[in-house]
């Protein structure tokens, strides 16, 4: 499968666990690490100056006033 990238770069860690009938059967902490390397969509000239952990996909428009 394929996703669109949107995590900030850094190494991210994900931790598995296995539930039945609200009990938790099994727990494997930090099982995969996966690496996201900087790709600056938003063609920053500093990418550690955007917060937050995820990259949403925006756009901007300018319009024009109009005048009565």
């Amino acid at each position: 499968f394929a996703i669109e990238n949107v995590l900030k770069p850094g190494v991210y860690y994900i931790t598995l666990f296995l539930r039945v009938a609200d009990v938790i059967q099994d727990w494997l902490p930090d099982i995969i690490k996966l690496e996201v390397q900087d790709g600056n969509p938003y063609r920053f000239k500093d990418t550690s100056q955007i917060m937050g952990a995820i990259l949403p996909e925006f756009s901007l428009q300018i319009k024009q006033a109009q005048l009565s």
